[in-house]
């Protein structure tokens, strides 16, 4: 039998066997169909349309049948009865072939044989899921796309061995949540490309090793997400991260501004490309980017009410890169670390609490070698310094500062000294609310 559509009409039970080849347009039951597709080990079972189980119909592919979707075209599967893989047995989607459960108004809710996508086809799932104790194996070329509240792990809820592999890429079509981390182990730790077509969350951790792309916002409230491979890109809809980190070995582009609501953290030779772009610091984290590799212009903002970034390396904001800080309850700790740009100005501090531990002070931190007008502060910043040991300064004696005078810093709103023996070496500053020096702690 060659490419004919087979149409099961009545409640007679009835048995498919194969011992050879035999390759099907499509399978069709009506309503109180039953049929046991039972083939042989070793034949060939080639299925070049779609699978139609009608309401109280009921379709099981017995093992060891080995059913092949074998051409280019879409494979669709309507399941509105009992579809059954038994154990033991297989489907195969071959290279090019797509599969898709969208015409089902059920789920597939007894696969337990091994699902294996093995080219560049889909497997589109909608909102459907697929249940069982089977497998799946997937490959570089595969993309699943689903609308899943509970993500792959809810659509994909097999509990046999999972094979995603690594550059394996998933898109979201409705609300979703990511759900790669199953409790049971062989999670989603690597992937091609992120499609956002719908509003997605996720609390997960993985790697992306081409986009984060698609039209509809995409938070992570948890978890860390890194951006590798060769060439990468995020863009699209609103996308915030918890913690981002860029590895990518040639680049990484921003096309949109993005929200990092924990760290972000720019390592190996690759060059992190931020166009015109925002990137914004809301939560507690740190921010580490390259000056070597990293690539403006751009802006960098610490403006959440929650904010509390902590510089983990020298920052150079390149030619007009700028860096803002303007909530009052937002803290920007320094560190040890400078900044560095040409844009008049890169720094601007309106409001909030600046932190350092520079053995110079704020001068450490901003070089007195800026031009007029690169750093400009406000009297509502408030300063905390925490340098260990003595002979300490507080290094308010920045030339040039928009805001202060032609000497420094003269204005300010809070000043503690959390730890560490500072002097004002000769600088005359006025705060306008409290000093405050802790124990073991000592200004002079």
């Amino acid at each position: 039998m060659n490419d004919d559509l087979i149409t099961f009409t009545n409640t007679t039970a009835k048995t498919i066997t194969n011992n050879n080849t035999l390759t099907l347009a499509s399978i069709s039951l009506t309503s109180g169909s039953t049929v046991t597709y039972n083939s042989a080990g070793g034949a060939d079972n080639n299925l070049e349309g779609d699978i139609t189980v009608a309401t109280t119909a009921t379709l099981t592919i017995a093992s060891p049948t080995v059913l092949d979707a074998t051409n280019a075209a879409t494979h669709l599967i309507a399941n509105s009865g009992s579809l059954n893989f038994n154990s033991g047995s297989e489907f195969n989607i071959e290279t090019s072939s797509n599969l898709s459960i969208t015409g089902s108004t059920g789920d597939i809710n007894n696969f337990n044989g091994a699902l294996t996508f093995a080219g560049t086809g889909d497997f589109v799932m909608g909102a459907r899921s697929i249940n069982g104790t089977g497998t799946i194996t997937t490959v570089a070329g595969t993309t699943i796309s689903l609308a899943n509240a509970q993500g792959v792990k809810g659509a994909i809820n097999l509990t046999g061995t999972r094979t995603f592999n690594a550059s394996t890429s998933y898109t979201f079509t409705g609300a979703s949540d990511t759900g790669f981390n199953y409790t049971t182990g062989n999670d989603v730790t690597s992937l091609g490309t992120l499609t956002v077509s719908g509003v997605t969350t996720s609390a997960d951790s993985f790697t992306v090793t081409t986009s984060v792309d698609g039209a509809s916002a995409f938070t992570a409230s948890n978890g860390t997400i890194t951006i590798a491979g060769a060439v990468t890109t995020i863009g699209g809809g609103a996308k915030t991260f918890n913690n981002l980190t860029v590895t990518s070995s040639t680049s990484a582009t921003l096309s949109q501004s993005i929200t990092v609501g924990g760290s972000l953290i720019q390592t190996g030779v690759g060059s992190f490309v931020t166009g015109a772009n925002t990137v914004a610091m809301t939560g507690t984290g740190t921010l580490t980017l390259l000056s070597a590799n990293f690539t403006g212009p751009g802006a960098i903002t610490v403006s959440g009410a929650s904010s509390n970034v902590t510089l983990g390396a020298a920052l150079n904001l390149g030619a007009v890169g700028t860096l803002t800080m303007n909530n009052t309850t937002a803290t920007l700790d320094l560190a040890t670390f400078a900044i560095a740009g040409a844009a008049t100005p890169h720094s601007t501090l309106t409001a909030g609490n600046v932190r350092t531990s520079s053995t110079t002070g704020l001068v450490g931190n901003f070089s007195t070698g800026y031009a007029d007008g690169e750093l400009s502060v406000t009297a509502a910043v408030s300063y905390d310094f925490y340098g260990a040991g003595a002979g300490k300064n507080l290094g308010f004696d920045i030339g040039n500062v928009t805001g202060g005078t032609a000497t420094g810093i003269l204005d300010i709103n809070n000043l503690t000294i959390t730890s560490g023996n500072y002097t004002g070496a000769g600088k005359i500053f006025s705060a306008a609310g409290n000093i405050t020096v802790a124990s073991g702690a000592s200004l002079i």
